[in-house]
């Protein structure tokens, strides 16, 4: 249940203190979140939203799902599956601050659903009931999130391979000619011409872009 509290320096959410403000993040679109800088039990110190707080999402630095982690995985028999290290991977790096890609995720604001965080099992069952095919090579089979500013949830998420990700980048380049506006890797679809030509032309080259896919 969410809080109608103010959120106060002092104040603990789980295992999480409140030690400061943890100043703003801004998403593209100019929406702001606030975010208090957090003190974990275990001696973590991490940037929360407020939100997240108030509604119990965030009851630690990750190290309270990292228990829960180790006795769940001892009944779904999971830990040696490739998709249970695609569900950790996820958690560490919205969670985690050691993590080298938190600052993509975790400190951008990205989020997990609830149910995700809690149980391997649930996130499992959706993954096996929406496409994961733990055949395919991992480029072929990665998760994605639909609206790259979302959360990792059943509704915004997705199995998808690596030029459906590519597409889906936060800072994905698009080159307008005449009355279209693509991606390179769509642009190279369209014109039959391999990616990594364009891209060489583009950007070792220095050709134009009418030059670069135009020129057979």
């Amino acid at each position: 249940m969410r809080s109608t509290q103010p959120i106060e320096v002092g104040q603990r959410y789980g295992r999480l203190t409140v030690i400061g403000d943890g100043g703003y993040y801004v998403y593209p679109n100019g929406k702001r979140r606030k975010k208090w800088l957090c003190q974990c039990d275990c001696g973590n110190k991490v940037s929360v939203e407020g939100t997240n707080l108030k509604c119990g999402n965030s009851q630690s630095c990750g190290c309270k799902n990292t228990d829960t982690i180790r006795e769940r995985s001892k009944t779904h028999g999971g830990r040696n599956e490739r998709l249970y290290s695609i569900w950790t991977n996820m958690k560490q790096r919205c969670m985690s601050e050691k993590n080298k890609s938190y600052s993509d995720y975790g400190a951008r604001g990205v989020t997990i659903c609830d149910e995700w965080i809690e149980s391997y099992s649930l996130f499992r069952d959706w993954a096996i009931s929406n496409g994961y095919d733990e055949h395919l090579p991992f480029y072929e089979c990665s998760l994605d999130r639909i609206d790259v500013d979302g959360p990792y949830s059943p509704d915004n998420c997705r199995w998808a391979n690596a030029k459906e990700q590519a597409r889906n980048r936060r800072n994905t380049i698009t080159f307008s000619y005449g009355d279209e506006t693509l991606s390179l890797s769509e642009w190279a679809e369209r014109t039959g011409i391999k990616y990594h030509t364009l891209f060489a032309r583009i950007y070792k080259l220095g050709w134009d872009f009418e030059k670069a896919i135009n020129t057979i």
